[in-house]
């Protein structure tokens, strides 16, 4: 809490300084960050602007006081200039006034904008969810598509096996009818007619399934 603390005092003092000495008008530590390491500073640089009359009135101006620095540092003002000399004056007070050992900004070699419109950039984090969520959906079409055809193997497997087997019974069946068809006949020239009508009776259950093919 200490230390943070003094990063919340450090970032308002220098950041009005910088602006004029009269700029900042509320600081916080952002708790809504994953870490404890950033502060978010709100300000408004005011000055005195002078009148030929003698009048002196407060004035607003987001660019007066890094523009001064700007040119002062570089001999320059435009907008590359200001963003140089905000980080030269941040390492230098870091160095300075919290006496801690940081390495000097780089400079980039590219000039490309860090800084991307919010409508834009909501664009292209709409376009990456929804990419994501399309590739998720896709995860799962191919994971269900995958215990489909696993099931179907499955099901042809036990189909098949099925089949074997109801093409064996029918066999059995079938050759269980010409055994008792043949002791039919026996009992018959025996006149044991009983035994025959059993026999028949019996025979009444071992009918061959319709359209059953036999091999």
């Amino acid at each position: 809490p200490g230390q943070q603390f003094n990063m919340l005092v450090h970032a308002r003092k220098f950041l009005n300084e910088y602006h004029g000495g009269d700029a900042v008008f509320a600081a916080r530590l952002d708790r809504d960050e994953a870490g404890r390491h950033t502060v978010d500073v709100f300000l408004m640089p005011r000055y005195d602007y002078h009148y030929k009359d003698g009048r002196i009135l407060k004035k607003a101006s987001v660019s007066k006081f890094s523009k001064e620095e700007a040119k002062r540092r570089y001999g320059r003002d435009d907008r590359r200039a200001q963003g140089s000399a905000l980080q030269d004056a941040w390492y230098e007070y870091m160095r300075a006034e919290m006496g801690l050992d940081v390495r000097r900004p780089e400079r980039k070699k590219a000039f490309a904008a860090d800084r991307v419109e919010p409508e834009v950039y909501g664009l292209k984090q709409d376009q990456a969810a929804h990419a994501k969520a399309v590739e998720a959906e896709r995860g799962r079409i191919k994971k269900a598509w995958m215990r489909i055809s696993r099931t179907k193997r499955r099901n042809d497997e036990v189909a098949q096996e099925l089949q074997l087997q109801s093409v064996a019974l029918e066999k059995e069946r079938r050759s269980l009818r010409d055994v008792m068809s043949s002791f039919a006949e026996l009992a018959g020239k025996r006149g044991e007619l009983a035994k025959v009508r059993a026999v028949e009776n019996l025979m009444k259950f071992l009918k061959p399934r319709e359209n059953q093919k036999i091999k």
